[in-house]
């Protein structure tokens, strides 16, 4: 497992069963935090090359700005160039910013538990 641990954010990757990788996040990804946020992401890219799929767990975020949405979508082309899908798990009110932005349709897929999600990233595409 990695981790970071700032004042305003905390990121961790770690595996689900099926050792697919889970970036977990609590707290404001802004300017402040995108660097660290950035550099996990690339181990999670990096990490999903193996198993297909990377996980992004959004729904301790309190704060997803324009930079921390920027790097979700060049984790997103980095993962496509190595034939991998980026997995947003998300709450109501990420997937309300995404979807009135028009942004929804940019990720993979949008799931509301990790479960789910991990369920996506098993089945054959």
């Amino acid at each position: 497992m990695y981790g970071v641990d700032e004042p305003q954010l905390q990121l961790t990757l770690a595996y689900e069963e099926h050792s697919i990788p889970v970036l977990s996040t609590f707290g404001e990804i802004d300017l402040h935090s995108v660097k660290d946020f950035d550099a996990l992401l690339t181990r999670g890219v990096f990490e999903a090359r193996k198993t297909g799929c990377l996980m992004v767990d959004l729904r301790g975020v309190e704060l997803l700005d324009v930079i921390g949405f920027k790097t979700l979508l060049k984790a997103r082309d980095r993962l496509h160039w190595a034939e991998a899908e980026l997995v947003v798990v998300c709450d109501e009110q990420i997937k309300r910013w995404l979807e009135n932005n028009g942004f929804s349709e940019a990720f993979d897929a949008l799931y509301s538990d990790i479960r789910t999600a991990a369920e996506s990233c098993l089945s054959p595409a």
